[in-house]
């Protein structure tokens, strides 16, 4: 009886092992096309013998487990080779999508809106009195400042676009990790007695998302648990625990309970936001700056030649120029500030109603050699913790045989001074000594002096500025946002140049040599108050040299007394009698009022102007500094104001001159220094210096957009390749063939009918025991 019933027993495993084997075929064959869907595979084992009547006899079949037909190796690789598909598919889609702002098969491309400018010009010069012709330069003028103005909102739309992909893809970066976490947990739990296949599955599809999103690795520990991390270690999934990604000020936040937040934007490579980060943060700004950087050129370039011309007549009613300073008043400060020629001249030429020949007024746009003695014993402020700004109102030598006569301004109040022939001090009626090194004084410079709170002289001093700037042939401006006294307070500055900017603290307790962008600025001593500002320039291979605030500068006011006193002079009478007035606006403006009767234009054809007229916006063609604010300058919303002529040395032009226009219309042709700009997203911008024409460094511009825009489009198709070639590996060990399910299937059904037959015989056996009487 125990014999039959081994029988039965092994049978009835038998069939439970066969039924297992179909199950796990049947379900290999439903998820032939199901993605991530690792083959599984029944393990058959031999049960475990027994003895009997003096024989080990077998037992039959189990099934020992079910497993997945899976390689760890070809799954991460495959992860990673996703990972660099997405971020390369992140780019293309972005970069066609900027190829397409600045197509130049479109009737309105930017190539050929320039060179409708120069024609325009051009035409202008055969007919320089024609108003037709004057329409045409000023509507050919606004189409190409309105087409800069459409192309940088365009890059600003396409830069807000990619904004909300990362924050989207951050969003799911989130939800993505989160339900990983709840797999780990339900694998955790099924790993004691079974191999969860379906839900490693699934866990694995949801970390290939992942990986599609953001470059990461993963490591499963002995629990069956993953953990997953960012490629620079920053977890996402422990356990069945998660860390999150948070958008804060444009940057990419790692978030844990402990720091607060780590900015990990340079990091995130792979994926898709790695994709959208390097357009955001390295290709866009690149074309937007370079933009700006033809834009600047075009501008400066055009209105340093209008400036210099004349229209149909003379200006008759007040003038404000366009540019303004900050509230230092510093021409340092203004936007063009830093193409001031010092070495030359600002020459207005005025003349009356009454036919007379004209008369100019000439400022001497020198600026002083002498500065402040610091050594010397004497000099004493009587206003403490403030700042004196000293303004020459005669030229002269310091102890020289003239005297030389000063005002002066603190916030609190105002008066003049004077240093007597042969000192080499100024004496301030406040009872203030300021002490001066040997040099020239030149009327209308003004000095600005930081006092400490004990009297004395105090202003910002530099040891050295050295190293290499990143940026060549830039200004970097330093703005203190909190004052003290370097070395015993901490004192912070914000420092901008033409494309980045940064702030930095100087702090009492540490170095005093501060890395600023390639350059190291190695701060000596002295008080620094809130809105002081020192510049760096930087040379075309990117050597700098300080502008100090304690520097003789020029000054909108400072400039307006100087233009008023020559003014007066010209007249010959005395203070504001002059023919001309010049005023400064509330917002830092300067304004020239003609008296009545009296019309005025700027410079001649003589080469010294220093570019003061242009730096201020008078008489320009163009207003604004960048391809976010380019237009063109009211003035000319009267044509006549369009400056085809030059005067000539004595303030005189022909009805018919064209020189003007001639050589606005020849910039077409000239050579300009220009900076390219590269962007990094670790922060380290930096630009070199091209020599080209306005339209070839565009052209430039725009050949190298498709340059990246073909390496772009190269790395999809190469990954392409890569992720077919890897998933066809993984298919040959993970994917479901169906020849051989099938193969299984009637393999698995032969076997179930088998077992079935050896039950029933046994079945019959034991019948016909029962059956003996």
């Amino acid at each position: 009886m125990s014999g039959i019933g081994m029988i039965l027993n092994t049978a009835k495993h038998a069939l439970a092992a066969q039924q297992i084997g179909l199950n796990v075929t049947g379900h290999n064959i439903s998820n032939v096309n199901t993605e991530n869907f690792s083959r599984q595979s029944a393990v058959l084992e031999n049960r475990d013998p027994v003895h009997y009547n003096n024989f080990i006899l077998g037992t039959g079949v189990e099934v020992n487990s079910v497993i997945r037909s899976s390689s760890m190796l070809l799954e991460n690789r495959l992860m990673d080779q996703k990972s660099e598909l997405a971020r390369y598919n992140g780019a293309e889609s972005y970069m066609a999508l900027l190829e397409s702002i600045f197509n130049e098969t479109s009737e309105t491309n930017l190539s050929g809106q320039i060179s409708d400018f120069w024609n325009a010009w051009h035409d202008l010069s055969n007919m320089p009195t024609g108003f037709p012709e004057r329409l045409a330069v000023y509507d050919s003028g606004a189409r190409l400042a309105e087409q800069f103005q459409w192309l940088n909102d365009s890059m600003l739309q396409v830069q807000t676009d990619i904004e909300r992909e990362v924050q989207a893809g951050i969003d799911q970066i989130n939800t993505l990790a989160d339900q990983i976490a709840e797999i780990n947990v339900d694998i955790v739990a099924d790993s004691i007695n079974n191999n969860p296949n379906d839900q490693l599955d699934k866990r694995n599809a949801l970390v290939n998302q992942l990986a599609g999103l953001i470059d990461i690795q993963t490591y499963e520990q002995p629990t069956g648990a993953l953990t997953v991390a960012t490629n620079t270690g920053h977890l996402l999934v422990y356990g069945a625990d998660t860390f999150k990604l948070e958008m804060r000020s444009g940057q990419v936040n790692w978030v844990d309970s402990q720091s607060g937040g780590v900015d990990i934007t340079d990091k995130i490579k792979g994926g898709s936001l790695g994709g959208w980060l390097e357009m955001r943060d390295e290709v866009l700004p690149k074309y937007q700056q370079e933009l700006d950087v033809l834009t600047e050129e075009l501008i400066w370039n055009v209105n340093s030649l209008h400036s210099q011309g004349v229209g149909i007549d003379f200006f008759t009613d007040t003038l404000t120029g366009a540019y303004r300073t900050d509230s230092t008043q510093m021409f340092d400060t203004l936007a063009f500030g830093d193409r001031i020629d010092y070495t030359g001249d600002f020459k207005m030429w005025v003349k009356d109603a009454a036919g007379n020949p004209p008369v100019s007024i000439t400022v001497d746009m020198d600026t002083s050699t002498s500065g402040i003695d610091y050594g010397a014993a004497g000099m004493s402020f009587t206003t403490p913790s403030d700042t004196y700004v000293i303004t020459a109102t005669s030229s002269g030598t310091v102890a020289g045989a003239t005297d030389i006569n000063f005002t002066w301004q603190t916030s609190s109040g105002t008066g003049t001074g004077v240093m007597v022939a042969g000192d080499d001090f100024i004496t301030l009626d406040d009872g203030s000594q300021v002490n001066l090194t040997a040099g020239s004084i030149v009327e209308g410079n003004s000095l600005r002096v930081n006092v400490d709170a004990a009297g004395n002289e105090d202003s910002l001093k530099l040891n050295s500025v050295s190293g290499t700037a990143n940026s060549a042939l830039d200004t970097y401006r330093f703005t203190v946002k909190t004052g003290g006294v370097i070395g015993t307070d901490p004192v912070e500055i914000e420092w901008q140049n033409s494309a980045t900017s940064g702030i930095f603290i100087i702090d009492p307790t540490a170095p005093m040599d501060i890395e600023v962008d390639g350059m190291t600025v190695d701060f000596a001593s002295g008080t620094m108050f809130s809105g002081d500002v020192f510049t760096v320039a930087t040379d075309d291979t990117g050597n700098p040299s300080s502008q100090l605030s304690d520097a003789w500068n020029w000054t909108v006011s400072s400039f307006a007394d100087a233009f008023n006193r020559a003014s007066d002079t010209v007249a010959g009478g005395g203070v504001g009698s002059g023919f001309v007035q010049a005023s400064v606006t509330t917002d830092n403006r300067l304004s020239f009022t003609p008296a009545a009767g009296y019309s005025f234009a700027f410079s001649d054809a003589q080469p010294q102007d220093a570019g003061v007229a242009a730096a201020l916006g008078f008489n320009t063609f163009f207003t604004g500094d960048s391809a976010s604010n380019i237009a063109v300058n009211s003035a000319l919303d009267d044509k006549d104001n369009i400056a085809a002529a030059l005067l000539d040395s004595v303030g005189e032009y022909g009805v018919g001159d064209n020189s003007n226009a001639i050589a606005i219309a020849e910039i077409q042709y000239t050579t300009i220094e220009l900076a390219q700009w590269n962007f990094d997203r670790s922060g380290v911008d930096t630009s070199g210096i091209t020599s080209n024409t306005l339209e070839g460094f565009y052209q430039g511009m725009v050949g190298a957009m498709g340059i990246k825009s073909a390496s772009i489009n190269r790395n999809v198709e190469f990954n392409q390749v890569m992720v077919e070639k890897i998933k066809e590996q993984r298919d040959a060990l993970s994917g479901v063939n169906l020849d051989e399910e099938m193969i299984n299937l009637m393999k698995f059904q032969h076997a179930f009918a088998v077992a079935s037959k050896l039950l029933t015989t046994a079945d019959e056996m034991l019948q016909t025991l029962l059956s003996v009487k």
